[in-house]
């Protein structure tokens, strides 16, 4: 069985790729499961769920959330066949959302005096109406014909707003995240801990921060850890008796990553439609 265990769709704020896509590609691709993972967010379950019948590939629905840990952002994914249910949505718009509308208000602001159609109230009204391509800011711009999608966000606006303005969230605490994930009996992954960036690099000291927080899982398998990281990872969820989970991190973007490589062989049979992550990593074998 072969699976892709990280993907974002255009209900991410930084994706262009539809769910039915998804599935169609994972078809093409000869996986048997795939999860969908957006950012902060599980609007596009229910179409999984309808493509993943549909296609024949099996769901693992999740959620990529981001978090705090030692004044830093991290992303930690979260696993559950019931990820769409009413207390994760609760605690994603009334803790998560609300962080991160604190930290965009500076920017929607700064772009209204330099006459882009945006403003506090168009953005609240956009975050109400809900749906797919991008933040509820880029649809507001796509909305006013100011902006074509995704991209032309990326080229168009990001470049207007100085490094300072750019959002900096106070995140929820990755206990805090992770104990909501726990709630709705969901498996917690910590997210491309070797990516850099953004992000931390995450070595033994911070990886025991991570475990402390109740993370059950590592991401050792992404695109943007080398072979090194790859078995540095793997050693270390080993050690501390964690799962090992992977995916490409694939966002629809045109020369950005590749869809399901890298991916993670597990032990058959393959499933079917909908299943929680945690029935599929008894016995994970190896990643490629």
């Amino acid at each position: 069985m072969v699976a892709d265990l990280h993907l974002h769709t255009v209900f991410s704020n930084d994706s262009e790729l539809t769910v039915e896509c998804a599935f169609e590609l994972a078809l093409k691709r000869g996986l048997d499961a795939i999860a969908i993972t957006d950012h902060d967010g599980v609007d596009a379950i229910p179409a999984g769920r309808e493509a993943s019948e549909r296609f024949g590939v099996a769901l693992v629905p999740g959620v990529e959330i981001g978090a705090s840990l030692d004044g830093r952002l991290v992303h930690m994914l979260a696993y559950s066949d019931q990820i769409d249910q009413p207390a994760m949505r609760r605690f994603l718009v009334e803790e998560v959302f609300a962080a991160q509308r604190q930290s965009v208000v500076p920017m929607i602001d700064h772009l209204r005096k330099l006459g882009l159609p945006v403003s506090r109230e168009s953005y609240d009204a956009e975050v109400e109406r809900g749906g797919a391509f991008g933040s509820p800011l880029v649809r507001v711009l796509m909305r006013a014909d100011f902006i074509d999608g995704p991209k032309a966000y990326r080229t168009k606006v990001l470049p207007l707003v100085p490094e300072d303005l750019m959002p900096k969230t106070t995140w929820p605490p990755l206990s805090r995240c992770v104990e909501a994930a726990h709630s709705i009996g969901a498996l917690v992954s910590l997210a491309h801990p070797g990516a850099g960036g953004f992000f931390p690099v995450f070595d033994d000291e911070s990886i025991t921060e991570a475990i402390t927080a109740g993370i059950d899982a590592i991401e050792a398998i992404h695109p943007l850890h080398s072979p090194k990281q790859q078995r540095y990872y793997k050693a270390l969820a080993s050690h501390h008796g964690l799962f090992i989970t992977g995916g490409s991190d694939y966002h629809g973007l045109a020369g950005h990553r590749a869809f399901g490589e890298p991916c993670i062989e597990l032990p058959g049979p393959a499933p079917r439609g909908v299943v929680h992550l945690s029935a599929l990593l008894n016995e994970l074998e190896t990643g490629r």
